[in-house]
């Protein structure tokens, strides 16, 4: 592996533990993970960051943004907010999604991600 090369884990990763599962392709794991288990989760995997979903935490409150970002910052994880799942544009066809869009660009500055992705 290249010595400049990070690890990361996406919280879809996780999917089913947050509580979206695929009737008929999946099972439900009969348990469910927070936002802080996941981060714990991901450091006790020895990763060096994380992507995090914004569908598992869309509406987060200032507390919860600040509790998240310094958890990241505590154990040293890179971060990269993720939003658009399930539907976000809608290959263009929402614009009405962009007013979200741009709130959750706010959200990934508040927990530190220097990286955002658009699905």
């Amino acid at each position: 592996m290249d010595a400049d090369m990070k690890l990361a884990i996406d919280s879809y990763s996780y999917h089913r533990y947050f509580g979206e599962v695929y009737p008929v392709l999946e099972e439900d794991p009969g348990t469910r993970i927070t936002m802080e288990g996941f981060v714990n989760r991901a450091q006790a995997l020895g990763v060096d960051g994380v992507s995090l979903e914004s569908c598992f935490l869309p509406t987060p409150t200032p507390d919860e943004i600040t509790r998240l970002r310094n958890q990241l910052d505590r154990l040293e994880l890179d971060r990269v907010w993720a939003w658009g799942h399930p539907g976000g544009l809608h290959s263009g066809a929402a614009p009405e999604e962009v007013a979200d869009l741009k709130r959750h660009t706010e959200i990934a500055a508040a927990v530190g991600a220097k990286v955002m992705r658009i699905c």
